[in-house]
């Protein structure tokens, strides 16, 4: 029998798992901010009080899901009161399409299979998810916030989602809203860009989105946190906006 432990507030989004049935259909919750972890480990074979010391029994707990956390900061050293310009990050999506809102990405409900995990990289069968309703979207950033030297970035609020690969047929975009504000009466600026990702989260793996935002504009995303003692994965990205033909910056 395998052991399952799960950190998650409502009670009602996973199934009951037992010797006979190691199966169950997880949900993941909409609100980053109500997410927690969800754990499995091995069975304790021939583990019992009597032949552990101090009567406890030893388990390896591993994650079950992909963890995504995220920084955003200015260019450079991050100041810019000479170009007498301030930075106000509006939104940031992680979404199916480049527009953030017209397609879906991520799965929101999955079967983890229990019975798999000596066999297989990964305990999840992700046939539910054959429909654009069948996903979902998620908000990092969802209200102005401004960008200051320090920068901003997710905190413990970590995005924790269902293994997936958006290096084929399902896609994934980061995409940004950003105003740049001038105090000489320059009129403000609305920028919006988009990066398409082709990342494979998988199964016990953490990511740490990282976008840059300056004068010239830049967007830089560099994906490299491990994530407890598993093995670091890293990808990096670059979207450059406004080269001109000599390969300088320009705003564009």
């Amino acid at each position: 029998m395998l052991i399952f432990r799960r950190f998650f507030n409502s009670a009602n989004r996973y199934d009951k798992v037992s010797k006979d049935n190691q199966k169950l259909e997880f949900e993941v919750n909409s609100d980053i901010t109500a997410q927690k972890d969800l754990l499995w480990a091995n069975n304790a074979i021939n583990q019992t009080k009597d032949n552990n010391s101090k009567n406890k029994v030893k388990f390896h707990f591993y994650h079950a899901l992909s963890r995504l956390g995220y920084t955003v900061k200015l260019y450079g050293n991050g100041d810019y009161s000479s170009n007498k310009a301030t930075f106000t990050v509006n939104k940031i999506t992680l979404a199916g399409s480049s527009d953030g809102t017209s397609k879906n990405a991520f799965y929101k409900k999955e079967t983890i299979d229990l019975a798999l995990a000596t066999d297989e990289p990964t305990l999840w069968d992700t046939s539910l998810s054959s429909t654009n309703d069948d996903k979902q979207n998620f908000d990092l950033v969802s209200s102005d916030q401004l960008l200051g030297k320090d920068g901003i970035n997710s905190g413990k609020n970590y995005l924790f989602v269902i293994p997936q690969d958006f290096s084929g047929a399902d896609e994934l975009y980061v995409y940004v809203k950003y105003t740049i504000n001038y105090s000489d009466g320059t009129p403000s600026v609305i920028n919006t860009v988009y990066k398409k990702l082709t990342t494979n989260f998988k199964q016990g793996k953490a990511y740490m989105l990282n976008l840059t935002l300056g004068l010239p504009i830049e967007f830089d995303v560099d994906v490299v946190e491990g994530w407890g003692t598993e093995t670091a994965f890293r990808m990096l990205m670059v979207l450059i906006l406004g080269i001109d033909k000599n390969n300088e910056f320009k705003l564009s």
